[in-house]
């Protein structure tokens, strides 16, 4: 849980510095890599096996899979050109601040199937308020950033 809040807080700080008013798709894209998350309380009271739906799920979590799953979300929005960059700001904080983790960020492979590289950092433990510490100061910074900024029009 507190990588989704986490992941939300990023968007929003990202979205509101960038002036992005329909933060909507921003806040698709931040959870979109992680989808398969929803699917597993299911998968246990199925008794399904783990590695086949995360085999399935895993290239959600590469740039390509940004891309292609972009579209498909961006399809549901009347601005189809706004929603998916929208969704692709999103899934980009998204794949950036899962390279700080460790030992989640440093074997994900985010250009795939164009480099199969280790661009993580594993700066931050994954299971630790850290993440969502930071990223709630970064979201009090830009929630005090946008009243300042309103308040001047």
């Amino acid at each position: 849980m507190p990588d989704w809040v986490s992941h939300l807080l990023l968007g929003y700080f990202v979205a509101t510095l960038l002036g992005i008013k329909n933060k909507k798709p921003v806040y698709i894209g931040v959870l979109l890599p992680d989808a398969f998350k929803i699917f597993i309380p299911l998968m246990t009271l199925l008794e399904i096996n783990n590695t086949i739906l995360m085999n399935f799920f895993a290239p959600y979590h590469t740039v390509v899979g940004v891309f292609l799953s972009g579209i498909i979300v961006a399809s549901f929005f009347e601005n189809l050109k706004t929603a998916y960059m929208g969704v692709i700001l999103g899934a980009f904080t998204h794949l950036v601040a899962d390279s700080f983790l460790y030992p989640w960020g440093t074997n994900i492979w985010f250009l795939w199937p164009l480099w199969q590289g280790d661009p993580g950092t594993g700066i931050l433990w994954s299971d630790s308020f850290t993440p969502l510490f930071i990223t709630s100061l970064l979201s009090i910074f830009a929630f005090t950033y946008r009243k300042v900024v309103e308040s001047k029009l």
